[in-house]
């Protein structure tokens, strides 16, 4: 009996420890190598080995695609940004084999490398819906045959991913952002969530966070999440100088030669971006949208500055210059931004302008304008309004004992002052009033 119930408990044991065996594979059967996409929105961390209890190495971020070379258990092994390292496979998707088009339902985001069709089938055969311009960021739930299917611009259809690459990063960071394009707050940072509230054009929110393209903010007592791409800040550059009307001006030069008004428009595509350029321009130079609006229409109105006739005001540089253009006999119809003015020895009317304009020749260029010219486009005659932003600026510093006194026989006007706290001042700006 000893032997037979021994035996039995034995057996019973043995029976345990196969069970546990065959159980515990079982968990992780599903992952192996391939691309694998981060769903935990805070992102994961990558560790130095398979488990929570090696040292954290790194951390990768909500939505990025990864590709894992070894499995561990629920554990993935990959590099991002030059660290290799480990994650956790439960908070990831599989998206495909490395390499291979992954098919069936993906939810993938893919940025463009250039203007491609949107069709309705996966296929040139297709009816074209709409154009995606360079640059786009969009979500791919389905491949079939090298084509992605996707929503834009209001459109489902199929493009072709030759024109595409995998989305890994972000552009952005977290930090004070103006609306330049009215945009749905969403519950989560997934265009197909739950709409919160709708954040209006040339708002000001605070981004607390940031997921892909999508930060994460407060307006109204809702707290969640917008489209990036839909909104602007200012740049990180060490060489803005706090000075707003200086700042516009570095901001704009080292934007000279690019052709890719995707870049300006605030989300909204390739359209005519002269008047977005100004706006974008703006809000990487910390102007605020209550100094200079984030405008699609090139109109000083549009943008909210004061503006001037061109033939009573003399502009400075980081003025705004508005145009009338022959063909479209309208008073406001192009915008530039003042770089440079030559002013006849008298002082008292401009005889040449020098600017930086967007969608100039489809290009961000420099332009001149003379009194002499003859050419169609480089009359200054065809200048129509200067608009005056009041720019912050930092530097700047009140002068007192304002006099202006007009010399009737030379028809001048002279302009004294005194400066405050003993500084000098390098750059004044006149303006007028009324």
């Amino acid at each position: 009996m000893k032997a037979s119930r021994k035996t039995r408990l034995l057996a019973m044991l043995l029976a345990v420890v196969m069970l546990m065996a065959l159980a515990a594979p079982a968990v992780f059967a599903a992952y192996g190598t391939g691309k694998y996409r981060i769903t935990a929105s805070n992102g994961v961390n990558l560790r130095s080995g398979p488990g929570t209890n090696y040292a954290k190495v790194g951390a990768i971020a909500y939505n990025k695609v990864v590709n894992v070379i070894e499995v561990s258990g629920n554990w993935g092994k990959t590099t991002d940004g030059g660290v290799e390292g480990w994650f956790c496979l439960d908070y990831a998707s599989f998206v495909g084999e490395s390499g291979g088009d992954s098919g069936g339902d993906t939810k993938v985001s893919y940025k463009t490398t250039a203007s491609i069709n949107l069709r309705k089938g996966p296929g040139t055969s297709y009816e074209r819906l709409t154009v995606i311009p360079q640059g786009a960021v969009v979500t791919v739930a389905e491949t079939k045959d090298g084509w992605g299917k996707t929503t834009y611009g209001g459109y489902t259809g199929w493009f072709s991913l030759d024109y595409a690459v995998v989305y890994t990063g972000s552009n952005y960071s977290t930090g004070t952002y103006a609306i330049g394009y009215s945009t749905d707050l969403k519950k989560k940072p997934d265009a197909s969530s739950e709409t919160l509230v709708t954040l209006p054009l040339n708002t000001t929110v605070e981004v607390t966070e940031v997921s892909g393209d999508w930060g994460k903010t407060t307006y109204k007592g809702y707290t969640g999440w917008f489209n990036l791409q839909n909104a602007g800040t200012k740049s990180n550059s060490d060489d803005l100088t706090g000075n707003q009307r200086k700042d516009i001006l570095i901001v704009a030069e080292k934007e000279l030669g690019n052709t890719d008004g995707t870049k300006y428009t605030f989300g909204r595509g390739n359209v005519a971006w002269c008047a977005y350029f100004v706006s974008w321009c703006a809000r990487q130079a910390g102007v605020p949208t209550s100094v200079i609006k984030t405008a699609g229409y090139a109109r000083a109105y549009s943008h909210g500055v004061t503006y001037f006739h061109a033939a009573n005001y003399l502009p400075s540089p980081g003025d705004l210059v508005y145009f009338d253009w022959p063909e479209y006999e309208g008073d406001m119809n192009h915008v530039g931004i003042v770089e440079k003015v030559t002013l006849n020895d008298a002082g008292t009317a401009v005889t040449a302008l020098y600017t930086i304009e967007g969608n100039t020749s489809n290009s961000v260029a420099r332009r001149s304008y003379t009194a002499s010219s003859s050419g169609t486009y480089t009359k200054l005659a065809n200048v129509s309004y200067y608009g005056i932003p009041q720019y912050e600026t930092t530097s700047a510093k009140p002068v007192t004992d304002v006099t202006a006194t007009y010399d009737q026989e030379n028809e001048t006007i002279t302009v004294t002052w005194s400066a405050s706290e003993g500084a000098g001042y390098y750059d004044v700006y006149l303006l007028p009033s009324g």
